[in-house]
Protein backbone atom coordinates (compact mmCIF):
# COMPACT_ATOMS: atom_id res chain seq x y z
CA UNK A 1 0.00 0.00 0.00
CA UNK A 2 1.35 3.32 -0.82
CA UNK A 3 -0.65 5.33 1.53
CA UNK A 4 0.72 6.29 4.56
CA UNK A 5 -1.18 8.21 7.31
CA UNK A 6 -1.81 11.13 7.46
CA UNK A 7 -4.28 11.07 4.35
CA UNK A 8 -7.97 11.86 4.13
CA UNK A 9 -11.09 10.00 3.78
CA UNK A 10 -14.24 9.79 2.46
CA UNK A 11 -17.04 7.86 0.34
CA UNK A 12 -20.52 7.97 -1.29
CA UNK A 13 -20.19 10.74 -3.69
CA UNK A 14 -22.51 9.47 -5.90
CA UNK A 15 -21.69 12.08 -8.36
CA UNK A 16 -24.45 12.61 -11.49
CA UNK A 17 -26.97 10.62 -9.28
CA UNK A 18 -29.97 12.39 -9.51
CA UNK A 19 -32.24 10.71 -7.91
CA UNK A 20 -29.78 11.03 -4.69
CA UNK A 21 -31.15 14.34 -3.45
CA UNK A 22 -34.89 12.63 -2.87
CA UNK A 23 -33.28 9.68 -1.56
CA UNK A 24 -30.66 10.29 0.46
CA UNK A 25 -32.36 13.55 1.98
CA UNK A 26 -29.21 15.45 0.31
CA UNK A 27 -29.60 19.41 -0.52
CA UNK A 28 -29.82 20.54 -4.10
CA UNK A 29 -26.22 22.22 -4.52
CA UNK A 30 -24.84 18.84 -2.93
CA UNK A 31 -22.48 18.33 -5.58
CA UNK A 32 -20.74 21.92 -5.72
CA UNK A 33 -20.81 21.45 -1.92
CA UNK A 34 -18.71 18.45 -2.04
CA UNK A 35 -16.38 19.53 -4.89
CA UNK A 36 -15.52 22.92 -3.01
CA UNK A 37 -14.98 21.05 0.44
CA UNK A 38 -13.06 18.77 -0.85
CA UNK A 39 -10.68 21.95 -2.56
CA UNK A 40 -11.06 23.75 0.94
CA UNK A 41 -9.40 20.86 2.87
CA UNK A 42 -6.97 19.46 0.25
CA UNK A 43 -3.73 20.62 -1.51
CA UNK A 44 -2.47 19.30 -4.39
CA UNK A 45 -0.11 16.96 -2.64
CA UNK A 46 -2.52 15.93 0.10
CA UNK A 47 -3.57 12.00 -0.53
CA UNK A 48 -7.74 11.03 -0.67
CA UNK A 49 -9.03 7.98 -0.39
CA UNK A 50 -12.62 7.63 -1.52
CA UNK A 51 -14.17 4.41 -0.21
CA UNK A 52 -16.30 3.76 -2.79
CA UNK A 53 -19.99 4.70 -4.77
CA UNK A 54 -17.83 7.49 -6.14
CA UNK A 55 -20.18 7.97 -9.21
CA UNK A 56 -23.63 6.47 -10.31
CA UNK A 57 -23.08 5.56 -14.23
CA UNK A 58 -25.73 7.13 -16.88
CA UNK A 59 -28.17 4.40 -17.75
CA UNK A 60 -29.38 4.29 -21.05
CA UNK A 61 -33.29 4.71 -20.51
CA UNK A 62 -34.22 2.23 -23.51
CA UNK A 63 -31.67 -0.62 -22.87
CA UNK A 64 -31.45 0.14 -19.32
CA UNK A 65 -27.81 -0.72 -19.61
CA UNK A 66 -25.01 1.63 -18.15
CA UNK A 67 -23.25 4.74 -20.30
CA UNK A 68 -19.57 4.28 -19.53
CA UNK A 69 -18.71 6.72 -22.08
CA UNK A 70 -21.33 9.35 -21.25
CA UNK A 71 -20.45 8.70 -17.71
CA UNK A 72 -17.29 9.55 -18.10
CA UNK A 73 -17.93 12.35 -20.51
CA UNK A 74 -20.03 14.27 -17.16
CA UNK A 75 -17.89 13.21 -14.39
CA UNK A 76 -14.59 14.32 -15.98
CA UNK A 77 -14.85 18.13 -15.60
CA UNK A 78 -15.79 17.04 -12.01
CA UNK A 79 -12.66 14.80 -10.83
CA UNK A 80 -10.54 17.33 -12.59
CA UNK A 81 -11.41 20.14 -10.46
CA UNK A 82 -10.29 17.80 -7.30
CA UNK A 83 -6.97 18.17 -5.82
CA UNK A 84 -5.26 15.85 -4.42
CA UNK A 85 -3.95 12.21 -4.90
CA UNK A 86 -6.62 9.94 -5.68
CA UNK A 87 -7.12 6.33 -4.22
CA UNK A 88 -10.04 4.38 -4.49
CA UNK A 89 -11.68 1.03 -2.76
CA UNK A 90 -14.23 0.77 -5.32
CA UNK A 91 -18.20 0.03 -4.06
CA UNK A 92 -21.37 -1.45 -4.86
CA UNK A 93 -21.99 1.29 -7.66
CA UNK A 94 -18.54 1.14 -9.20
CA UNK A 95 -19.22 -1.23 -11.52
CA UNK A 96 -17.18 -0.11 -14.62
CA UNK A 97 -13.65 -1.59 -14.78
CA UNK A 98 -10.68 -0.33 -13.04
CA UNK A 99 -8.77 1.36 -16.40
CA UNK A 100 -12.03 3.54 -16.05
CA UNK A 101 -11.31 4.65 -12.87
CA UNK A 102 -7.50 5.24 -13.63
CA UNK A 103 -8.69 6.53 -16.14
CA UNK A 104 -10.07 9.62 -14.06
CA UNK A 105 -7.26 9.73 -12.06
CA UNK A 106 -7.79 7.39 -9.46
CA UNK A 107 -5.46 4.79 -7.95
CA UNK A 108 -7.40 1.49 -7.29
CA UNK A 109 -6.54 -0.27 -4.33
CA UNK A 110 -7.51 -3.61 -2.46
CA UNK A 111 -11.29 -4.02 -1.27
CA UNK A 112 -9.96 -4.72 2.52
CA UNK A 113 -7.33 -2.44 2.86
CA UNK A 114 -5.60 -3.03 6.31
CA UNK A 115 -3.04 -1.10 8.04
CA UNK A 116 -1.25 -0.34 11.56
CA UNK A 117 -1.92 2.58 13.77
CA UNK A 118 -1.34 3.20 17.32
CA UNK A 119 -1.37 -0.51 17.89
CA UNK A 120 -4.95 -0.95 16.26
CA UNK A 121 -5.61 -2.80 13.15
CA UNK A 122 -7.45 -0.52 10.34
CA UNK A 123 -9.20 -1.84 7.76
CA UNK A 124 -10.58 0.40 5.10
CA UNK A 125 -13.85 -0.89 3.14
CA UNK A 126 -16.60 0.06 1.39
CA UNK A 127 -19.23 -2.00 3.05
CA UNK A 128 -19.15 -2.03 6.86
CA UNK A 129 -17.33 -5.09 7.78
CA UNK A 130 -17.80 -7.69 11.43
CA UNK A 131 -14.72 -6.84 13.38
CA UNK A 132 -13.20 -9.84 14.57
CA UNK A 133 -9.74 -8.96 16.60
CA UNK A 134 -10.46 -6.64 19.92
CA UNK A 135 -7.74 -4.26 18.64
CA UNK A 136 -9.62 -3.58 15.21
CA UNK A 137 -11.21 -0.50 13.92
CA UNK A 138 -13.27 -0.30 10.11
CA UNK A 139 -13.42 2.79 8.27
CA UNK A 140 -16.21 2.26 5.82
CA UNK A 141 -19.10 4.33 4.27
CA UNK A 142 -21.86 2.74 2.27
CA UNK A 143 -24.76 3.06 5.08
CA UNK A 144 -24.87 7.01 4.32
CA UNK A 145 -26.62 8.38 6.80
CA UNK A 146 -29.09 5.28 8.01
CA UNK A 147 -28.04 2.87 10.93
CA UNK A 148 -26.88 0.13 10.40
CA UNK A 149 -27.28 -3.14 12.55
CA UNK A 150 -23.58 -4.34 13.65
CA UNK A 151 -21.83 -1.54 14.18
CA UNK A 152 -19.80 -0.61 16.99
CA UNK A 153 -17.49 1.92 18.61
CA UNK A 154 -14.83 0.65 16.35
CA UNK A 155 -16.65 1.01 13.08
CA UNK A 156 -16.32 4.83 11.75
CA UNK A 157 -18.69 5.52 8.79
CA UNK A 158 -17.24 8.70 6.34
CA UNK A 159 -20.12 8.62 4.21
CA UNK A 160 -20.71 12.00 2.74
CA UNK A 161 -23.36 12.85 4.56
CA UNK A 162 -22.13 12.33 8.30
CA UNK A 163 -19.31 13.99 7.47
CA UNK A 164 -20.19 17.19 5.92
CA UNK A 165 -19.67 16.71 2.59
CA UNK A 166 -15.92 17.03 3.03
CA UNK A 167 -13.01 14.48 3.10
CA UNK A 168 -11.72 13.95 6.73
CA UNK A 169 -7.83 13.48 8.17
CA UNK A 170 -8.05 10.09 8.95
CA UNK A 171 -5.57 10.23 12.03
CA UNK A 172 -7.85 12.27 13.22
CA UNK A 173 -10.65 9.86 13.12
CA UNK A 174 -8.65 6.88 14.48
CA UNK A 175 -7.17 9.51 17.27
CA UNK A 176 -10.09 10.35 18.40
CA UNK A 177 -12.30 6.58 17.99
CA UNK A 178 -8.39 5.43 20.50
CA UNK A 179 -8.65 8.24 22.67
CA UNK A 180 -12.45 9.06 23.51
CA UNK A 181 -14.08 6.19 22.43
CA UNK A 182 -12.20 2.76 22.75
Amino acid sequence: MRLKPPFYVISDTHWLHDNIINQGGRPEDHNERMVNNWNSVINKDDDVLHLGDLVYGIFDKRTKMQCPDKTKELITPIIEQLKGNKYLIKGNHDKFSNSWYKDLGFTILDPYLSMEYRNQRVTFTHIPVVLTYKNEINIHGHIHNSSFSGLTKRHANVSVEVVDYTPRLVTEILDFKIDRQL
